[in-house]
C-alpha cells in the first residue's frame, strides 16, 4: 500500500477479502489516514475479487519460470516480482482494458518495456563490479532492480549465493556457450549456488533447519490442483526449445471480444429513457458476468426475445444498463418510415440566405388591385442545434412546420422578422401563443401552502404555532416522530474532534406534508444542493407503472395473493454516499445544549442527491444476497426467484420495489414480506393487502363466473378532491 501510494497516489476504493491484515492493524490505519474507502468481499467467495484470478495467474507463470531453469526454491519471491512485472506490461485482451497494459491503465503512460525484453529468466550473464573493473565473472539474471540507478539495473545471484544489483551486465556469445571452459563455469557456479542456497527440491538456509522432504511446489498447496506434472525440471527440452510463459487466463476471452467488437449496437448514440425525462447516450460496450468471463444475453433477430444487455454512458458522464429490446425501441422511435432519424429541437443559434430569398423591397404583390405579403420561405436556413449536441442548417420551410414558436421568436429576438420570409406568419403565431398563456393563467390559480384545506407549516416553528392555534399536538407528533427516527443518522462530534477529511458543510430543515388521510407528515432533509456529486452516483430508477400492472395480472392468472408493506425511514437504513456534517440549529434532535454543534451524517439522508441510490443498493444486496432474489432484465426494480407452491406446482415469486414501497405476489406473500421485515423495519399497519398502491385504489374483483382479476382505479383521489373543493365553496359561500 504505501508503494503504491508513493508511486502512483492515493486510490479512491481498495477492495479486498476479508484477511485480518487487510483491515487491522498497520494497514487499517493506513486506510484511515488516507480516507480510502475500503470494500470486502464475502467469505469464501473469491469470484467477487477479481484479484484473487490475477494472484493465481500470476502463481502459475512463476512456476513455470522456476521449473524451466530448475531456479532454487528460495528465489520464488524474484520469479514472483518478475512474473508480476511481466503480466503489468503485458497488454491484456479483456474488453476492459481497451488493450492497453495494465502499466499504463494506473500509471497514464505507456511502459518501457526494454529492461525485461533484454534477457531471459534466470539467464547466465557476465557481470561486473565496480570495484574490479578489469575482472568479469558469471552470475544469472533474476530479474529488474527497480528504485536503483537511473535505469537498466537488474538482479544478479552470484557464486556466494547473494544477490547484487548491478548495470553492467552483457550476454554470453553463442561461441562463448560452447567453449567447453565457459560450459565447466557455469557447472561450477550452478554447484556453488546450489551449496550456498540449495536446489529446486531442497532449500538450505545457514544456520536453520530445513525438511528436505518437501516438494518444490509445496509452497503453493492451494495450487496443487492446477500444477502441470508434465513439466519436467529441466533446462530446455530435447529439440533446444524452451518453455514458453504459459497462456494467460484471458485469453478465453477473443471470442467474447470478437463478438462484442462486431455488434451493431456498440458505439451507436440512442435517445433513452432516465428517469422522467429522455437523455441522449452512447452505448459502449455489452455487460459481462461479475467474473468478466461470459456476455449476458443471447442475440436473436427479434428484438423481443434478444436478452443481450448493455452498458451506455449519458452525456453528462452516467452509466446505465439498457436491455436491446429498451434500445431497439428507442432507437426505432426516432426514426421516420425510410430509417431516417430525427431529434428534439434545442434551440436556434444562427441563419443565413442564399441567391432565392427576397428583399423587402420585392416582397409584395398585388391580387386583383390589392396590395398583399407574398407567401414564401425561400432561400432562408437556418442553423438549429439538437438535443444531442449536434448543429445542422435546416431550411426554413421545414423548420417552420415543425417548430414555428422557436422560429418566431429567434426572428423577433435577431430583427428579421420584417423579411418577407417571416412577415406574413410570425405575428400570427405569436398572437396565438399569447392567447393560449392568458386563458392558462386565467383558469389556473395554484393555493400555495394549503393541501387537502390543511395549512401545511414551512417550519418547525410554524408547526408548533398552528398546534397552538388548532388546539392539537398533530404537527408535533409528527415532528418527534421523525426525530425518534432520524437521530441515528447524526453523529455528534466532540469540540476536540476534527472532521473527516473532505466533509462538506451543509444545511437541513424539515419539511410538512399531508397524506390523502390528512395524516401530518414530517420529514428531515439535508440541503443536498449545496454538495455536488457525479450523476451517476445519484442516480436511481423505480419500477414503472406497466410493470405493476403486468404484475397484478400474473398474480390473477397464477391465483397468486398479494401483500404490501412500507419500509419506514428507508434511506436511513443506507450508509451516505457522500462525505457532509452540519451544524445543529434545532433543539429538537440532541436538546437545548446541542444547539450549535457540529454533526457528522453516518445515514443517507432525504435531501443528499445519492441516498436514493445508496438504499436501492442496499435493498438489492439484501434481496440478492440473503433473499437469493434476483432482479428482472426489462425492469431492474422488479426481483423475483423460483418458487413451489403446497401442490407441487412450481411458479415465480415476484417483489415490486417502488423507493420504500414493497408490493410481493406469492402463494403465502406475507412470508417473504417479514423475511425483509428482519432487516429493515416495516410498520405493522403497512403490511396487508394492497387497497393503493401508488395512489391508485386497488381491489380483487370476483365474477358472476367466479374468475379473478385485480383492479386499478382512481375513486380515493377524486373523492378527497371533491370533498376539499366542497369545503371551500362553503367557505366563500359559493353555490
Amino acid at each position: 500500500l504505501n508503494a503504491f501510494i508513493h508511486e502512483v497516489g492515493i486510490m479512491h476504493e481498495l477492495h479486498s477479502d476479508n484477511a485480518k491484515t487487510l483491515f487491522q492493524g498497520e494497514m487499517a490505519k493506513k486506510i484511515r489516514r488516507f480516507e480510502i474507502y475500503q470494500t470486502f468481499s464475502e467469505p469464501y467467495s473469491q469470484w467477487q475479487n477479481f484479484a484473487e484470478n490475477k494472484i493465481k495467474q500470476v502463481k502459475n507463470t512463476a512456476r513455470y519460470f522456476l521449473q524451466w531453469k530448475n531456479t532454487p526454491i528460495r528465489l520464488w519471491t524474484y520469479a514472483f516480482i518478475y512474473a508480476a512485472e511481466i503480466l503489468n506490461r503485458m497488454a491484456s485482451t479483456h474488453v476492459s482494458t481497451r488493450g492497453v497494459t495494465p502499466f499504463e491503465l494506473v500509471h497514464g503512460y505507456t511502459p518501457d518495456i526494454s529492461e525485461f525484453s533484454s534477457y531471459e529468466w534466470y539467464e547466465v550473464v557476465w557481470y561486473q563490479l565496480p570495484t574490479e573493473f578489469q575482472s568479469q565473472k558469471l552470475g544469472r539474471w533474476v530479474g529488474v532492480s527497480e528504485n536503483i540507478g537511473s535505469g537498466h539495473v537488474y538482479h544478479i545471484i552470484t557464486h556466494t549465493g547473494t544477490v547484487i544489483s548491478t548495470s553492467s551486465i552483457t550476454h554470453l556469445t553463442d561461441e562463448e556457450q560452447r567453449k567447453d571452459r565457459i560450459m565447466q563455469a557455469i557447472k561450477e557456479l550452478d554447484d556453488s549456488i546450489e551449496s550456498k542456497i540449495g536446489n529446486y527440491k531442497n532449500a538450505i538456509i545457514p544456520g536453520n533447519e530445513v525438511n528436505d522432504d518437501l516438494l518444490y511446489l509445496d509452497f503453493m498447496k492451494e495450487d496443487d490442483a492446477d500444477r502441470n506434472d508434465s513439466i519436467e525440471f529441466q533446462e530446455r527440452l530435447k529439440d533446444d526449445s524452451i518453455f514458453s510463459i504459459p497462456e494467460s487466463d484471458e485469453m478465453k476471452y477473443n471470442d467474447l471480444l470478437s463478438k462484442e467488437l462486431q455488434d451493431k449496437y456498440i458505439g451507436v448514440s440512442v435517445l433513452l429513457p432516465r428517469g422522467d425525462s429522455y437523455n441522449d447516450a452512447v452505448i459502449k460496450k455489452r455487460k459481462r458476468t461479475a467474473d468478466g468471463n461470459y456476455l449476458i444475453g443471447k442475440e436473436d433477430t427479434n428484438p423481443i426475445l434478444d436478452t443481450r444487455i448493455y452498458e451506455v454512458e449519458f452525456t453528462d458522464g452516467g452509466i446505465g444498463e439498457y436491455s436491446t429490446n429498451m434500445i431497439a425501441e428507442s432507437l426505432y422511435s426516432s426514426c421516420d418510415e425510410e430509417g431516417n432519424q430525427y431529434s428534439l429541437l434545442q434551440g436556434i443559434v444562427n441563419h443565413r440566405t442564399t441567391e432565392d430569398a427576397i428583399s423587402q423591397v420585392n416582397g409584395f404583390c398585388e391580387i386583383n388591385g390589392i396590395r398583399r405579403r407574398k407567401i414564401t420561405t425561400a432561400g432562408w436556413e437556418l442553423q438549429v442545434q439538437w438535443n444531442d449536441g449536434t448543429c445542422s442548417w435546416v431550411p426554413l420551410k421545414d423548420i417552420k412546420e415543425s417548430n414555428p414558436l422557436q422560429v418566431a421568436e429567434y426572428a423577433i429576438s435577431r430583427e428579421i422578422d420584417k423579411e418577407p420570409a417571416f412577415a406574413w406568419w410570425v405575428k400570427h403565431v405569436l398572437k396565438t401563443r399569447d392567447r393560449m398563456v392568458s386563458r392558462l393563467k386565467a383558469n389556473k390559480s395554484v393555493c400555495r401552502g394549503m393541501k387537502f384545506g390543511i395549512v401545511v407549516p414551512q417550519s418547525i416553528k410554524q408547526a408548533l404555532e398552528l398546534d397552538r392555534l388548532n388546539g392539537n399536538s398533530l404537527w408535533k407528533d409528527a415532528i418527534d416522530k421523525e426525530v425518534s427516527k432520524v437521530k441515528v443518522a447524526f453523529m455528534l462530534l466532540n469540540e476536540d474532534e476534527d472532521l473527516p477529511i473532505g466533509s462538506k458543510e451543509i444545511k437541513y430543515h424539515m419539511i410538512f406534508d399531508v397524506k390523502f388521510n390528512l395524516t401530518r407528515k414530517a420529514r428531515l432533509v439535508a440541503a443536498g444542493y449545496m454538495n455536488e456529486v457525479p450523476a451517476h452516483t445519484a442516480y436511481s430508477p423505480v419500477i414503472s407503472r406497466e410493470t405493476v400492472r403486468i404484475c397484478f395480472m400474473l398474480a390473477a392468472l397464477n391465483n397468486l395473493d398479494i401483500m404490501m408493506g412500507d419500509v419506514g425511514n428507508a434511506f436511513i437504513q443506507a450508509k451516505p454516499r457522500e462525505k457532509c456534517h452540519v451544524v445543529i440549529t434545532e433543539e429538537q434532535l440532541f436538546g437545548p445544549i446541542a444547539v450549535g454543534s457540529t454533526a457528522i451524517i453516518v445515514r443517507a439522508l432525504y435531501g443528499m442527491k445519492s441516498s436514493g441510490a445508496a438504499w436501492r443498493e442496499t435493498l438489492a444486496i439484501v434481496l440478492e444476497k440473503e433473499l437469493s432474489f434476483r432482479n428482472c432484465i426489462a425492469d431492474p426494480d422488479l426481483w423475483f426467484k423460483e418458487g413451489v407452491k403446497r401442490d407441487g406446482t412450481e411458479y415465480y415469486i415476484y417483489i415490486c420495489v417502488y423507493v420504500d414501497d414493497l408490493l410481493c405476489l406469492a402463494e403465502e406473500p406475507k412470508k417473504y414480506i417479514l423475511q425483509i421485515k428482519d432487516h429493515f423495519p416495516i410498520r405493522e399497519d403497512s403490511i396487508e393487502s394492497p387497497k393503493m398502491y401508488l395512489g391508485a385504489d386497488t381491489k380483487l374483483v370476483k365474477t358472476e363466473y367466479g374468475d379473478e382479476f385485480w383492479c386499478t382505479g382512481a375513486n380515493s383521489y377524486i373523492k378527497e378532491a371533491l370533498r376539499v373543493v366542497q369545503e371551500k365553496m362553503q367557505e366563500n359561500n359559493v353555490q
